[in-house]
């Protein structure tokens, strides 16, 4: 009877032992499984609410560790000029940002948070951070022209002097990459590991007020640019599967005298350099009637794929993480709520062939596997509620037409409860397919997991001291140098303004710009619109005198 007794406790205990293992042990936690792995594991234990949260984009100003928690909000974003404090620090940055993350560590499963900010020319934003010229300037570096006389080329007997203008027209796709990388240095110093850059669109018409946010009105220039993307999130190595999303410069420093409780070596830092990117705004935003801002595009599909899709084209065979939607429409039909070119063209005809023959894999609903997800979309700063006119005049439905037209993430910086109760009752009474929301969710957890914010959720100082460094500086000034678009010298080529005499005693800078470097710099400059005046640095007038 004893011996019966003690194999049933024997028994006892190693199923008590099993379940406590099994409990200890979660697949989606485990880094050495496969991302298949680990996503379907953690979508067979979200709930729906928790799912809904997952694609939800708040901004800061709104955002808590509380309302992280109890809503399971998938993202933060600061918009332009939402700042932690004014004049705020690196290390200012970084403890809001972990503030926040340890809200969303907080919820049942423990889903990191990820943190997005515009980062369009440097880190531009945060104050002390390095400005790079914008992406209009970008797209003039290392033109060059040179004027050549037929009579002294090849000796014409001509009786008029004739001048031929020949151009030399070259890109420096590296200077970007370097601009690129400098960037996501920065960013990560403040602990951020997202920005919503590049922009790609391809500005048909000056009259647009954010033609300086292109590199050019030439959509091959822009597609050479986008090797800014390698810059940001790192050179997918070689022998790795393209098109797919990729975020590298992981670095981690181990103590090897010093040893953890499993007997591994101590973790003394975790960290990256590198960022997720973002392209944007899918697509013909560039293009649109008379440069209207938000307007509508009218071209064919010939002329969409020609100019202004191929730069998404090279975006995600360079292995870009998400795309933004633009707020603009093509031939009258909103690209948020755009099926055919959201879904049908961008999640299913680029995974067979594009213009490039590029090959591109996403979800398969009906399989219910990861593994092949590339991108997530998102709409931009509450882009549903202008599907309808006036805008938010129909929410049930701009909410329907964008889940359904294939967005995943979407950007509600403020009205995140009326979205996340609109979009639960479609799901729950069949208007919305479940298979859709998973499909959102999965893309947006692949991003989290290939970025290791599930292994290293949360930012440290050890970056601080990276942003506004002399490296950078010094890279923003060659970009400088190397954007300058000399448009005419002198009345004539045989009596040129430059080059400047030595001995010159004054110069003359007249205009708004003169004494005013933030007005110099641009939009998306400490704030959305910029600003004005020298509060933050000195203006051109200033750095002549000295």
């Amino acid at each position: 009877m004893c011996r019966v007794w003690v194999h049933l406790v024997s028994i006892v205990l190693l199923w008590w032992w099993i379940a406590i293992a099994e409990a200890e042990y979660i697949k989606y936690k485990d880094p050495k499984q496969p991302l298949k792995v680990r996503i379907t594991d953690l979508m067979s234990r979200m709930t729906l609410e928790e799912k809904i949260g997952q694609m939800v984009q708040i901004d800061r100003i709104v955002a808590t560790p509380e309302i992280m928690k109890n809503y399971s909000i998938g993202s933060v974003l600061s918009g332009g000029g939402s700042t932690p404090l004014p004049e705020a620090s690196a290390a200012d940055w970084v403890n809001m940002v972990n503030m926040f993350q340890k809200g969303s560590l907080s919820t049942r499963l423990g889903i990191p948070m990820i943190y997005g900010i515009d980062a369009v020319h440097g880190h531009n934003n945060v104050y002390n951070a390095t400005i790079f010229p914008h992406n209009i300037g970008l797209g003039a570096t290392g033109q060059v022209e040179i004027s050549v006389s037929l009579n002294e080329c090849y000796s014409l007997p001509l009786k008029k002097e004739m001048n031929l203008m020949l151009v030399k027209k070259y890109r420096d796709p590296e200077l970007v990459r370097r601009i690129g990388a400098a960037t996501a240095l920065e960013v990560r110093a403040t602990g951020i590991p997202y920005i919503f850059a590049p922009c790609i669109a391809v500005c048909r018409d000056p009259r647009w007020g954010r033609c300086y946010e292109s590199y050019s009105e030439d959509h091959k220039i822009v597609e050479e640019m986008t090797d800014i993307i390698l810059g940001l999130q790192g050179e997918v190595p070689a022998g790795s599967r393209k098109a797919v999303p990729y975020v590298g410069g992981k670095y981690e420093l181990y103590d090897s005298k010093s040893t953890s409780f499993m007997g591994l070596a101590k973790l003394l830092e975790a960290y990256t350099n590198k960022v997720a990117a973002c392209a944007k705004h899918f697509v013909g935003d560039g293009g649109t009637t008379k440069g209207i801002n938000e307007n509508n595009t009218v071209i064919d599909m010939h002329g969409l794929l020609s100019i202004h899709m191929p730069a998404y084209a090279d975006s995600i065979f360079k292995g870009v993480s998400t795309i933004m939607v633009s707020y603009s429409s093509w031939n009258g039909i909103k690209m948020h709520a755009n099926l055919y070119l959201v879904t049908r063209f961008l999640k299913e005809t680029l995974k067979f062939k594009s213009p490039k023959g590029l090959a591109i894999e996403v979800i398969s609903e009906s399989l219910g596997v990861y593994d092949s997800i590339t991108w997530f979309c998102y709409f931009r700063l509450e882009g549903i509620d202008r599907i309808t006119s006036p805008p938010h005049s129909n929410y049930s439905y701009s909410v329907q037409a964008g889940i359904q037209a294939g967005i995943d993430m979407v950007m509600v910086p403020f009205n995140y409860i009326e979205f996340i109760d609109d979009l639960t009752y479609m799901v729950k009474h069949k208007i919305i397919p479940m298979e859709r929301i998973d499909d959102a969710v999965g893309r947006i957890l692949l991003v989290k997991f290939t970025m290791g914010l599930f292994e290293n959720p949360l930012a440290d100082l050890s970056l601080v001291n990276e942003l506004g460094k002399q490296e950078h500086r010094d890279l923003a000034r060659e970009a400088v140098r190397k954007s300058l678009v000399l448009l005419k010298n002198g009345k004539n080529a045989n009596d040129p303004l430059l080059p400047l005499p030595k001995k010159t005693s004054k110069i003359l800078v007249a205009g708004t710009h003169a004494d005013n470097l933030g007005y110099q710099c641009g939009g998306w400059t400490i704030n959305w619109q910029g600003f004005n005046g020298n509060n933050y640095t000195s203006g051109m007038k200033n750095g002549l005198q000295n």
